[in-house]
């Protein structure tokens, strides 16, 4: 569906730029249960680097975001597991990290992974990927959903949908820690869903 689009956004930016979107790895729109999840954290793109495999955007069987399971490539565990290691209490307890990973979803602007995000409007996935995340929206009304990154395109999108919306304080950062949680409430909600 995107093949073309590709093609001619990586002969713009060929392979080693940063805007070089990685066709050798699978596209990967969202990790998790999204119809059960709590919370929902919505980013930009599957990030890249160069440990990077072609199984980080494999799932695991029994996890939800598989990037936390021990099983997980290095890159995709060093990834994940400091962004949400608030939410357990011994971070050498892989039954903990499967509970949370069981509570938790993510949702990407972009399935393709590359250095730094670009917006790549012109991606067919991109449309068919807001109308999953309406039909979410609609099936599980009890999930929060943290905008984690690209805070004005989620709302363009979100801002009417009847969504309930958290926002990280800093853009840049994809921490998901009482530090970086807009308001006091808010963490206070989060710890309750899935600490």
């Amino acid at each position: 569906m995107d093949k073309s689009t590709l093609v001619l956004h990586n002969k713009k930016f060929p392979e080693n730029h940063p805007y070089h979107l990685r066709t050798d790895l699978k596209a990967c729109p969202f990790e998790g249960n999204l119809e059960q999840a709590k919370v929902i954290l919505l980013l930009a793109n599957p990030s890249f680097s160069e440990q990077s495999k072609e199984e980080d955007h494999k799932p695991i069987n029994g996890w939800g975001i598989w990037g936390l399971s021990s099983e997980a490539n290095e890159s995709m565990r060093g990834w994940w597991r400091p962004r949400l290691r608030q939410f357990v209490k011994d971070e050498r307890n892989e039954e903990e990290w499967k509970s949370l990973s069981q509570k938790i979803a993510s949702f990407q602007v972009i399935a393709w992974a590359s250095r730094n995000f670009h917006e790549c409007n012109d991606l067919p996935s991109k449309k068919i990927m807001f109308e999953i995340l309406e039909e979410v929206i609609g099936q599980n009304k009890n999930a929060i959903f943290i905008v984690v990154r690209q805070r004005a395109y989620w709302l363009r999108l979100l801002e009417k949908k009847g969504a309930r919306l958290i926002f990280t304080k800093n853009p840049r950062c994809s921490y998901i820690s009482q530090r970086n949680i807009e308001t006091q409430a808010d963490w206070n909600l989060l710890q309750s869903l899935i600490a």
